[in-house]
C-alpha cells in the first residue's frame, strides 16, 4: 500500500486478539499508536472490528502530546485460541460476530497468551492455531494480508502477573512446587515454543497463500 491522503478508500485495518488488543488495562492498546503512526505517514486508515474502544483520545502524561484514534478492534480479554474449559475461543467468536465480512485489507493477529499462561497442551494448541489461520485465510478477501504475530515474552515474577501462571508453579501432582527462577525459566522456554510454532504453520501457509500471509517476530521490536 502507497500512502494516499486524498484516497477516499481509506485503507480497513482489523487488530484481532486478546486483552493484548483488547482494552484491559489499557485504553487503545497497541492499536492506537499503530493508527497513530500510520495517519502521520499519510495512510488513510479505518480501523474495523466488532467493538468500540472505551476512548478514542491518547495523551501522553509525560510529554503531554495528545491525538485522537479509531478505537474499532476485535479483541477479546482473557481469550485463547478455540475454546477449552472455561476459556472462550477467538475462533469461535469469529465465527460468531462474522467480522471478517467487514472486509478487512489487513488483519493483524496476536493470539495466544492465554493459552501459554494456562499452560495447555502444545499439541491442542498447534492444531488449534491451524485452525484459525485456515479459517481467516479462507473468509478474507484475496486481496487482503494476514499479519500473524508471536506473542511476547514476560518476567512471571512481576506482581502485576504473578497470579496468571500459577499452573508453573508445582507439579501436577502438586508434589513439588517450583522456584521463582524455575518458573521464569519454564514460562519463557513454553512461550519460545510456541511462537516457534506458530511462525512455522504460518510460513507453511505462506508457501500456499504466497503474499497472503506473513509471521511477525515481536519480541525482535518490543523494548525491555
Amino acid at each position: 500500500f502507497q500512502p494516499n491522503v486524498n484516497n477516499q478508500n481509506a485503507i480497513k485495518i482489523m487488530c484481532i486478539g486478546d486483552s493484548i488488543t483488547d482494552d484491559y488495562l489499557v485504553n487503545g492498546s497497541y492499536r492506537k499508536f499503530l493508527y497513530n503512526g500510520l495517519i502521520k505517514k499519510g495512510f488513510n486508515i479505518d480501523m474495523v472490528g466488532t467493538k468500540e474502544g472505551r476512548s478514542k483520545i491518547y495523551k501522553d502524561e509525560i510529554t503531554g502530546e495528545s491525538f485522537e484514534y479509531d478505537g474499532d478492534h476485535s479483541g477479546y480479554s482473557g481469550y485463547s485460541i478455540k475454546s477449552y474449559g472455561e476459556r472462550e475461543g477467538i475462533f469461535e467468536k469469529l465465527k460468531q460476530t462474522n467480522c471478517l465480512s467487514l472486509k478487512p485489507d489487513i488483519i493483524i493477529l496476536l493470539i495466544g497468551t492465554n493459552n501459554v499462561l494456562d499452560k495447555h497442551d502444545r499439541n491442542e494448541n498447534i492444531a488449534d492455531f491451524e485452525s484459525l489461520l485456515d479459517y481467516i485465510l479462507k473468509n478474507m478477501p484475496s486481496t487482503s494480508m494476514l499479519f500473524v504475530n508471536t506473542i511476547p515474552f514476560v518476567d512471571p515474577n512481576k506482581k502485576e502477573v504473578y497470579s496468571w501462571v500459577s499452573n508453573y508453579r508445582h507439579s501436577e501432582d502438586w508434589h513439588t512446587t517450583y522456584s521463582d527462577e524455575e518458573v521464569k525459566i519454564q514460562v519463557n522456554e513454553f512461550i519460545k515454543q510456541f511462537n516457534s510454532d506458530i511462525t512455522s504453520k504460518t510460513n507453511e501457509r505462506k508457501k500456499k497463500n504466497g503474499k497472503k500471509i506473513r509471521a511477525v517476530d515481536l519480541n525482535s521490536v518490543i523494548k525491555s
